[in-house]
């Protein structure tokens, strides 16, 4: 129910692409016998020397019979561990500044929406809200609902709590507006204040500059699997009957700015490193900084949905 922000390279086109290469059924196969190839590298147990049918089988060996010999790194994913302190750290209280803010916005959206009835619009646009006391049962009403998502980040039980409370009674919350008015501005709060969620804990996070550490072979299948999204919607566009449209060139050019050219670079990537199946492209350092800040914002936002 909330606004979305379209984001857009080139409209329809991309989306085609998209969905086209969702529909590859080889990935999953050429993954798993890349991620086979790695693990056959090394299988014999440095410590006593017994050989081991996969490095799976030898964690397993070296958990088992040489416990007291080796310690198991701990690898903090930094998502678990601090998007709850973030959320903690963020000002939970919805304030009155907020509230007025997000009033003023949705008032100025609904005036200017030609769906609506003029008559609604104009007495929207004529509206002056006024700001609840602290201790005005409504701000009581609305402060609940907001700390809530904040805490768990569920919107359907927001909205179910916020519709069975305050639109029933908004000519309570926005006075002096006509009920069809109220409960139109009343709906369309309940969209802006999920949204000003989200933007208020990227917000924290992105000032607290947390930081995604993936485990390594997390990080060599993130790597992997950018270097085939990239390769494939390169190609895929190359192939199209739009492909020399300047729109398409640079797309192509975007794509490939992405794919690695120092020798150093591609070694570092292990997992890509050992494959040659010609044509797959190893990321850049770049392009895995995007990859890996795609997926902690995802990770963020997705953390306590449910």
């Amino acid at each position: 129910m909330a606004d979305d922000h379209n984001n857009f390279v080139f409209g329809g086109d991309l989306e085609a692409i998209l969905d086209a290469l969702e529909a590859d059924e080889d990935i999953e196969q050429e993954f798993m016998e890349a991620v086979d190839d790695v693990e056959k590298i090394e299988v014999v147990c440095e410590l006593c020397g017994k050989k081991c049918k996969s490095k799976r089988g030898l964690k397993r060996h070296k958990t088992m019979k040489h416990k007291e010999l080796i310690e198991e790194p701990v690898v903090q994913n930094s998502v678990e561990t601090s998007v709850g302190e973030t959320i903690r750290a963020a000002d939970k209280s919805l304030t009155t500044d907020d509230l007025v803010v997000m009033v003023e916005q949705v008032k100025l959206k609904l005036s200017n929406t030609m769906v609506y009835q003029e008559n609604i619009r104009e007495e929207l646009k004529a509206y002056t809200f006024v700001r609840p006391r602290e201790d005005s049962k409504e701000l009581g009403v609305l402060k609940e609902a907001y700390d809530g998502l904040l805490k768990n980040g569920n919107h359907e039980k927001f909205y179910s709590k916020y519709y069975s409370q305050i639109p029933l009674h908004a000519v309570k919350y926005f006075p002096g507006l006509s009920r069809n008015a109220a409960t139109l501005l009343c709906t369309k709060l309940a969209d802006r204040m999920v949204s000003f969620s989200r933007e208020k804990l990227l917000s924290t996070v992105k000032g607290n500059q947390v930081k995604l550490s993936l485990p390594e072979k997390e990080l060599a299948g993130l790597q992997y699997l950018g270097g085939y999204v990239l390769h494939n919607l390169h190609n895929k566009i190359a192939k199209s009957k739009k492909s020399e449209l300047s729109e398409s060139q640079q797309a192509m050019s975007f794509l490939k700015a992405g794919k690695a050219v120092n020798q150093t670079e591609k070694i570092s990537l292990t997992l890509t490193a050992s494959l040659d199946r010609g044509g797959l492209w190893t990321i850049s350092g770049d392009a895995q900084e995007i990859f890996l800040r795609t997926e902690h914002y995802f990770r963020v936002n997705t953390s306590n949905a449910g």
